[in-house]
């Protein structure tokens, strides 16, 4: 696999260049699904899961998918000359639906740009099947880029429980699996700081991925957001999350155990507004989170790759 000169890690931006020789930008595109675990009775979501959702909720104002890519586009093309783009179906479960809506939306949000290289498709590894794949599969062959990102967030039992998220580790793993077998490219998300499990035991779980051979890798730091269950959990019965600095020697170890081949997508989610935010204080200074870990893979002498042993 290939290395980029001064840098300890393979980032998306990297890989996109390498493989399109230009920087591509993703369009987050909220098209309106809801997920099984918020549609149950009986869990309601997941515990840290703000009624929004993701920042794709932030798109969603804008109102229609196609107002939605237009808009983004024309943005990122008059702030940053932007060329190629990456539909990014990101809000909630976006293969939770009948593979014929799905297809219908598909062709749909790849028939609004003549530039998008691709589609990512943020999903939970119980919303797919065989005919999903078969469906996603076929953007493959017509030459898309083609992303599966499925929200893993642990690959310990407890923390999945902990955080209501109504499937287990071992349908992730299947998930995860099924895909690749497909030739699709994965990406796993992941969470750090969940109080059922240390950090230790959370970059054993991004090593087990990249063992597995997954694509890519999405970490989050644990955040608490006004309005959401875990708000109120963690105000009932306070638990420790980690520091900065625990949080960035963390993910540096994490780097350093992933595959070359595997593309790191992010090491720090977009927390929400300080007014929405309960805590970590520290998760709302992305850049400095992301100086920290470059400064503990530096003052450690980590790379990725150097403790794979796949």
């Amino acid at each position: 696999m290939w290395r980029i000169e001064g840098k300890r890690y393979i980032g998306l931006n990297e890989y996109f260049r390498f493989r399109f020789g230009a920087k591509v930008y993703k369009v987050p595109v909220d098209a309106g699904f809801s997920c099984p675990n918020r549609e149950s009775r009986q869990q309601g979501g997941c515990v840290y899961c703000s009624p929004s959702g993701s920042a794709a909720a932030i798109a969603a104002e804008y109102g229609s998918v196609s107002e939605q890519v237009q808009r983004a586009i024309a943005s990122l093309r008059r702030r940053h000359k932007a060329r190629k783009f990456l539909a990014y179906l990101q809000a909630y479960s976006n293969t939770h639906a009948p593979v014929g809506e799905l297809r219908l939306l598909y062709d749909r949000v790849l028939s609004l740009s003549e530039d998008f290289i691709g589609l990512s498709v943020g999903t939970r590894p119980d919303c797919i099947d065989e005919e999903r794949l078969d469906l996603l599969e076929s953007y493959q062959r017509e030459g898309y880029e083609l992303w599966v990102e499925y929200g893993v967030q642990s690959l310990k039992d407890e923390s999945l429980e902990f955080i209501r998220r109504g499937h287990n580790v071992d349908t992730a793993l299947r998930a995860i699996e099924a895909t690749r077998q497909r030739g699709i490219k994965v990406c796993a998300h992941v969470i750090f700081g969940l109080p059922t499990e240390s950090l230790q035991e959370s970059v054993e779980g991004v090593r087990q991925l990249g063992t597995m051979g997954v694509d890519g890798i999405k970490i989050h730091m644990l955040h608490i957001i006004e309005g959401t269950e875990l708000a109120r959990m963690y105000r009932q019965h306070p638990f420790v999350l980690p520091t900065l600095a625990e949080y960035t020697d963390a993910v540096a170890q994490a780097i350093g155990s992933l595959p070359l081949d595997c593309v790191i997508h992010r090491l720090t989610g977009d927390a929400s507004s300080r007014e929405q935010l309960v805590a970590p204080e520290w998760i709302t200074q992305k850049q400095c989170v992301l100086e920290a870990i470059t400064e503990q893979l530096r003052a450690k002498n980590l790379r990725q790759g150097m403790s794979c042993f796949r």
